[in-house]
């Protein structure tokens, strides 16, 4: 039976950290080992963690930092990077690791994901990534099956060997748009990246979550422009500067400015800004 282990960045007070580890011990699948990435967890959730492997010394490296940490600690031939909002049922990791097993082409495999406030509503069951607008248009319907899809959130396993092929995750993005450029180099490698609907995940998300979007708006607008730098054309750098990057800072700005969060209008510039003048490798 191959090796999985399950890689969890977290960090302040993450509420539902216990529930994620529970969900991960009540697997069915039983050759595994959970790493837990202290990325400022508060002492509190950190004294929790009975018979969890803790790597990091607390600084806040970012999800995709903390991320390729783990990787390293781990000593599986699969491993599956999960968020700490995140509860896996219990046959999830058995049917990912099944959906693997049985075609090699596959460097990457998500479940369906359920918000966990309203189990029957799909949060993400596939996703496809528009350039040169960045955008990821999530699939929330739900499938049966095995579906292709160009990026994997939240729950994402993949082969050793592939993580280490495409050299894990940027880390220069920190927050945000980090599964989609991992997910793009997993398939320029030539690997199918997949969603195995009949393994099921629930994420603890708010369906409109505002003030998710206002604490991350500076990231959002960096790493979207890291990304397209990253992964596409001059000319399609050139069309989302004038174009896409206007839209969206006119929409960004309008919705900040409708909810009175006046000083987020300067995170939407300074973002763009720090996205272009980023070293991208």
């Amino acid at each position: 039976m191959k090796r999985v282990s399950i890689v969890i960045p977290s960090y302040g007070e993450a509420k539902t950290l216990k529930d994620v580890v529970n969900a991960v011990f009540a697997s069915s699948y039983k050759e595994k080992e959970l790493i837990v990435v202290n990325n400022g967890i508060s002492n509190e959730q950190l004294d929790k963690l009975i018979g969890v492997k803790v790597v990091g010394d607390g600084k806040n490296l970012g999800v995709a930092a903390g991320r390729n940490l783990g990787a390293k600690a781990s000593r599986g031939d699969y491993i599956l990077f999960l968020d700490h909002d995140v509860i896996l049922d219990t046959h999830t990791i058995t049917r990912m690791v099944d959906v693997m097993e049985k075609d090699h082409r596959i460097g990457v495999v998500g479940p369906q994901i359920f918000y966990r406030s309203s189990p029957d509503t799909v949060w993400w069951s596939g996703g496809t990534v528009k350039l040169p607008s960045g955008r990821v248009f999530m699939d929330n319907r739900r499938w049966s099956g095995i579906r292709e899809t160009d990026v994997v959130p939240a729950a994402i396993m993949v082969r050793r060997e592939v993580f280490e092929r495409v050299g894990g995750f940027y880390e220069k993005y920190f927050l945000g748009f980090e599964d989609s450029d991992f997910c793009l180099r997993v398939k320029k490698n030539g690997y199918r990246v997949v969603c195995a609907c009949e393994a099921s995940a629930y994420h603890d998300i708010d369906q409109m979550d505002l003030q998710r979007i206002f604490r991350r708006i500076f990231f959002i607008f960096r790493n979207r422009t890291l990304f397209i730098r990253r992964n596409a054309s001059k000319p399609d750098l050139v069309i989302y500067l004038l174009f896409y990057n206007i839209l969206f800072m006119t929409y960004y700005s309008l919705l900040v400015l409708r909810y009175g969060k006046v000083r987020l209008l300067l995170d939407i510039i300074r973002g763009t800004m720090a996205g272009m003048k980023e070293k991208i490798f």
